[in-house]
């Protein structure tokens, strides 16, 4: 399979290797609309372009095109049995999607091609949370985190796997994480209040001598 990938990696017509580079610079350009003609373009000339679909497919999720994203991430996995990629970027769509039990089985998919992949732990993080399986999601998610701990999306999910536990010295760690990764993110403000919820929270439990009493 690794070796297939490889000879059809060389047997791309150059204009559509061209074409496909051109969608990268407009991806790099915050262009996604623009990116999309040419990894069109690509697919035209060579329709087996696994790398063209995938990034078709991310392009169409960043406008917010969910049945196209699907379509084209879809036909990017049936290009390659042996590339995790876009197995990670399906099952990222459909949890975005609250499609959680179909985003399960392609993310443990691609872990099973690529078992060292945070993101692909990430995303089954992400679904086993959606379908409520959250001592696994956690376990997932913090094993994640070891491999990189600088993605602000894997303190978020912790944050909420640890709402849902109630544990908040816990959570106001993950909080401070991704805060301190991510100041100025569309969730941030809303991060940031739900961090001083949490301070007074922990600031009343201090304040209960029981609570005190049962310290270790």
């Amino acid at each position: 399979d690794g070796q297939m990938g490889i000879a059809i990696k060389f047997r791309i017509p150059p204009k559509a290797r061209k074409a496909f580079q051109k969608g990268l610079e407009r991806r790099s350009k915050e262009d996604p609309a623009g990116s999309l003609v040419h990894f069109q373009r690509a697919v035209a000339e060579f329709p087996s372009y696994y790398e063209a679909y995938h990034q078709m497919g991310l392009a169409y999720m960043h406008l917010g095109q969910a049945a196209q994203a699907e379509q084209a991430l879809q036909k990017a996995i049936d290009l390659s049995q042996s590339r995790h990629e876009a197995l990670f970027s399906l099952a990222s769509l459909l949890s975005n999607n609250q499609r959680f039990s179909e985003a399960e089985p392609l993310a443990r998919r691609g872990l099973e091609l690529d078992g060292n992949s945070w993101y692909g732990q990430f995303e089954l993080a992400r679904a086993l949370m959606g379908l409520n399986r959250v001592d696994t999601a956690q376990k997932i998610a913090e094993e994640a985190r070891k491999r990189n701990p600088d993605y602000p999306q894997l303190h978020l999910l912790l944050a909420n796997i640890h709402i849902r536990k109630h544990d908040y010295p816990a959570l106001l760690e993950d909080l401070d994480s991704y805060l301190k990764l991510a100041p100025d993110s569309p969730t941030s403000d809303q991060a940031r209040q739900r961090r001083e919820e949490v301070q007074r929270t922990l600031a009343n439990n201090r304040n209960v001598p029981a609570a005190e009493a049962s310290k270790p």
